[in-house]
């Protein structure tokens, strides 16, 4: 009689595990909201799967329209959120990189515009910074490029270690009220979500549920157009630095609590 071994898991194996879907919606230009919303789910779905170590990676300066204060802002509310998980069996670790949409593709400005994404990274006390090739947004990599730019990444962080007012720009009143707003909204594209899966344990671990959530457009991105199952209806747009939803009715920015009350009306 012929056997099948099943392979161990990362869990059972303790291996960490990475999970980058929040960016992803970010780079088609979803609202800030939602791109914490979903690091808030992937952290959580790490943690039912029995992950113990999980490494949270936090792209910067995406999409690129985003100021420095809300980019600061979009993170520390994914940080709080994913943070607020940590027991004795989960832990996660805050991964840093620059955003490579915001990338000129003039090298000098590239090289400037690493130190400014090292520098706003550095900010959020990470574990682990992931270092981009300032060439990027131009040509692949090379070894040369690539050593220059972990140079300017060490640099930075020299700097830091002798001293930088981390403590007075976190606790800024913008960004911790934008923090605390994008927290908010988050949890209710979170909450709307559950409600899809009502009568279910734990819908948040559903695969069904979290399709039927892109399929009905709760999750959702404007350059998704096009590309089943999502609907890619959502518009968004920046506002004073912010990615934001648009309502389609008028033309005003709208939150994601009144974004996603609107669609679940059509389904209850």
């Amino acid at each position: 009689m012929c056997t099948v071994k099943k392979k161990a898991t990362n869990s059972e194996k303790n291996i960490p595990l990475e999970i980058n879907d929040s960016h992803q919606w970010s780079l088609r230009y979803a609202p800030d909201a939602l791109a914490v919303a979903v690091a808030y789910l992937a952290a959580y779905n790490a943690k039912k799967l029995g992950i113990k170590h999980y490494v949270s990676q936090y792209m910067l300066q995406t999409p690129p329209q985003i100021s420095p204060k809300g980019d600061l802002a979009k993170m520390m509310a994914k940080i709080e959120l994913i943070e607020g998980l940590h027991g004795d069996d989960f832990h996660s670790y805050r991964m840093v990189r620059p955003g490579l949409m915001s990338f000129p593709t003039d090298l000098e400005y590239a090289r400037g515009q690493l130190a400014f994404g090292a520098t706003i990274g550095l900010i959020l006390r990470p574990h682990i910074f992931h270092v981009v090739a300032y060439c990027e947004a131009q040509y692949c990599t090379g070894a040369t490029e690539i050593l220059e730019s972990v140079k300017m990444v060490n640099q930075m962080i020299r700097c830091f270690q002798c001293g930088f007012p981390i403590d007075s720009i976190l606790s800024n009143q913008f960004i911790n009220d934008h923090k605390n707003r994008l927290k908010q909204e988050a949890l209710s594209i979170i909450e709307a979500i559950r409600f899809l899966g009502k009568g279910i344990d734990d819908p948040l671990v559903e695969p069904d549920i979290l399709l039927r959530a892109v399929e009905i457009g709760i999750l959702d991105a404007p350059n998704l157009r096009g590309c089943k199952p999502a609907k890619g209806e959502i518009i968004t747009t920046p506002i004073n630095g912010n990615y934001v939803s648009v309502n389609p009715e008028n033309g005003r920015p709208m939150t994601e609590t009144e974004r996603v009350r609107s669609i679940l009306k059509c389904y209850v």
